[in-house]
């Protein structure tokens, strides 16, 4: 049976964690696309399909840490 696929919200926000969890260890220089997508247990692709590349990533999260402060 096929595993139910995330909304692209939730997904976004996976991603989001993963990278945030990745980046609190490696730092954003030391961390991949490729070791997001690992620690999800999803394709490269599947990342690629939400974030286009890293630094989108990093992009997003300031964004949300932003709208926190508010």
């Amino acid at each position: 049976m096929a595993r139910p696929v995330a909304g692209r919200g939730e997904a976004r926000a996976r991603v989001l964690d993963a990278a945030l969890d990745l980046f609190a260890q490696n730092g954003v220089n030391g961390t991949s696309l490729q070791m997001i997508a690992d620690h999800l247990g999803v394709t490269k692709a599947a990342v690629y399909y939400q974030f286009h590349t890293k630094d989108e990533i990093v992009m997003a999260l300031y964004e949300r840490y932003e709208a926190t402060l508010s």
